[in-house]
């Protein structure tokens, strides 16, 4: 079996003491480490990616909110690189037909951000979004979505940043946010994503896009629904969808089951093993996501090519004193079968 992500956090050595926290300081710890895969370092791949380069014209203005200020992007030429969310992320190569592809150039401080990418997929915002590359190591924040002005927070992401080219002179950040509501699934829409960091910037920053949204919308299949895992604890799987954005879980349980990771491990009719893995939970549900990184089959196969699963829940409890996830992992219920075709 692939090591799991979260594993590699127990591989550093770091020397720590146990100090007993108040209950406010353990929320705070719980919600921490469930976040740490957001957390991923920056890649520099030894392939590119798919990458088409092209020289574009951008017409017109670009407006940018940046610490109460607007700046305007004037007409300009820039050397423009596009990365589809198939290559950057790992999904099903029929992402690209839902995302919108803006070649939308802002200036933040002298910085070229180029905002590139973007799609939805219920309450999931994927973004990839390319800078030029000044060595050291970006941070890219999203705090805040307002649809229509209207707030709708972040709870969770996951991505990467890394190298487009060998000499290192372009940057890409590719995330996936999970939001607290849908996005609306017609109709025009303006998104104005509020970044608390965008990789060289700590000013609090402000993109607004107009989106089309119907545009947008991808098909999804529900495969699975209320499948019962432990009764007697009251876990189950709300909810299993699939489509070329998104292959994901929805799992509940009580409160008095919340401190913990979980992930889900399948394997299909040939052997091969399927994982999901949380990216963000609270104190009644967590989302688990298709991990093409620690399975055997790639987003395509899993949405084409799997006729079953074989699945087995487990989980990992929290730390209650440290911060370093050392505790074993647990089988939680028996192994049960979803149909997918």
């Amino acid at each position: 079996m692939k090591k799991m992500l979260y594993d590699k956090f127990n591989d550093i050595d770091i020397d720590y003491e146990e100090i007993p926290l108040d209950e406010m300081e353990k929320q705070k710890l719980y919600n921490t480490v469930k976040n740490l895969k957001k957390k991923k370092k920056r890649k520099t791949y030894a392939r590119t990616a798919k990458i088409a380069a092209a020289l574009v014209i951008a017409l017109g203005v670009t407006n940018v909110v940046s610490g109460g200020y607007v700046m305007a992007k004037a007409v300009e030429t820039v050397n423009q690189i596009h990365v589809g969310l198939s290559e950057a992320m790992g999904l099903s190569n029929e992402a690209n037909r839902y995302s919108v592809r803006l070649n939308q150039p802002v200036d933040i401080n002298g910085e070229k951000i180029i905002v590139d990418d973007i799609a939805f997929d219920g309450e999931d915002l994927y973004a990839v979004i390319l800078s030029e590359d000044k060595g050291d190591e970006p941070d890219v924040e999203l705090e805040q979505v307002k649809v229509d002005g209207k707030v709708d927070r972040v709870l969770g992401s996951s991505g990467s940043s890394y190298a487009l080219d060998s000499d290192h002179s372009m940057i890409a950040d590719s995330r996936k946010y999970t939001l607290e509501n849908p996005l609306p699934a017609h109709g025009r829409a303006e998104l104005e994503l509020e970044f608390s960091k965008l990789f060289h910037s700590d000013q609090k920053t402000s993109i607004v896009i107009d989106l089309d949204m119907a545009k947008m919308e991808a098909p999804k299949r529900v495969v699975a629904k209320d499948v019962q895992i432990d009764e007697t604890r009251g876990i189950a799987v709300d909810r299993f969808t699939l489509s070329p954005l998104a292959q994901k879980m929805v799992l509940t349980y009580p409160e008095s089951e919340s401190d913990y990771m979980y992930r889900l491990e399948g394997t299909d009719s040939k052997g091969r093993v399927v994982n999901f893995e949380v990216i963000n939970s609270d104190q009644h549900a967590a989302h688990l996501y298709f991990s093409p990184e620690t399975s055997d089959i790639t987003a395509d196969e899993l949405l084409h090519d799997v006729d079953r699963l074989d699945c087995q829940l487990y989980r990992q409890a929290l730390p209650d004193k440290s911060g370093k996830v050392d505790t074993k992992e647990d089988k939680v219920g028996e192994e049960f079968e979803i149909d997918i075709k």
